[in-house]
């Protein structure tokens, strides 16, 4: 097994709302910003997928179709300092009814609406992706994990969010851009699995 640091392994493997622990954390409001959201062919996303990913192509297809794809990255609200990209996959209802402020992360959508959900950790992944560390603003490798957010049994959505490596523990501690030293991965994003 790779070496994790305790604060992402926390963060990977937590049962909480990201966005309530990532305010622990910083010490800070965290804000979403919304890069897009619209509908996407199930076959079509599937495809762009790499096979180290299956899984989650299968998690989608609990959803059923048609889908909607919500695309964001998560900051402090006073610092701007990017912690987390994440794309969520919704049924078209759920999304309306669940998320009724867009531009607010899930979790603070579903802390207001006192929604009881469970989640279920489907796969661990950690690996290079340069269009991460442009839109997070700095070098990899990341971490990342993908989860089926149930409601009474039932997928409401599945969500992948990738970590900035600035939510290591020397990163916390000095709140700078600066990235700690990180386990080895491959140059191949989601390359390596965690059992």
């Amino acid at each position: 097994m790779v070496e994790v640091d305790p604060l992402l392994r926390l963060l990977l493997l937590g049962d909480g709302f990201t966005t309530r622990n990532l305010a622990t954390l910083t010490q800070e409001p965290i804000q979403a910003h919304l890069l897009d959201t619209g509908p996407v062919d199930l076959w079509a996303q599937q495809s762009t997928i790499p096979k180290s990913m299956q899984r989650l192509t299968k998690d989608l297809a609990r959803l059923g179709s048609p889908l909607m794809r919500r695309r964001v990255w998560l900051s402090g609200a006073t610092s701007q300092q990017p912690l987390l990209y994440a794309t969520s996959w919704w049924n078209p209802d759920h999304l309306a009814h669940h998320l009724p402020n867009p531009e607010n992360p899930i979790g603070q959508n579903l802390i207001q609406e006192r929604l009881e959900t469970f989640r279920e950790l489907r796969r661990l992944y950690c690996g290079q992706a340069d269009p991460i560390a442009q839109l997070l603003g700095c070098p990899g490798p990341f971490w990342a994990r993908h989860y089926l957010l149930l409601h009474k049994g039932e997928p409401l959505t599945v969500i992948y969010e990738v970590f900035s490596p600035r939510l290591s523990t020397q990163g916390i501690q000095r709140r700078t851009a600066a990235v700690t030293e990180a386990a080895t991965c491959g140059s191949d994003w989601a390359l390596a699995e965690m059992r």
